[in-house]
């Protein structure tokens, strides 16, 4: 199974409320990690070990995470693809996932 958590958004509804952090990375109410973190963890502790997670971020959510050193807590040995908007967020981040999968597996989004 190969796992892809699309995480590219612009997140224009939370940066128009006054969040100045993107959207993966805010806080997950009552724990210690971030909405990224706990659903990585989650695919995580669910997937075999021959399975693979993909989480692809845009760039400003990248440079972050990686400021933060969240990149480093997340569990992703097929890596984290970073992307940069060539068309729309949604169809740039599935054409940078569905270049990296097997297309002889099975997806989950």
């Amino acid at each position: 199974m190969q796992y892809v958590i699309l995480a590219a958004g612009h997140g224009t509804r939370f940066t128009s409320s006054g969040y100045q952090t993107p959207k993966p990375l805010l806080q997950s109410p009552g724990y210690s990690h971030t909405l990224l973190q706990g659903i990585a963890c989650f695919v995580d502790g669910a997937a075999d070990h021959n399975d693979e997670m993909y989480v692809v971020l845009n760039s400003s959510t990248y440079a972050v995470a990686s400021a933060t050193g969240i990149t480093r807590t997340i569990p992703t040995p097929a890596g984290i693809q970073v992307i940069d908007y060539s068309v729309s967020p949604v169809a740039s981040a599935l054409s940078c996932a569905l270049s990296k999968l097997n297309p002889n597996e099975p997806v989950t989004f």
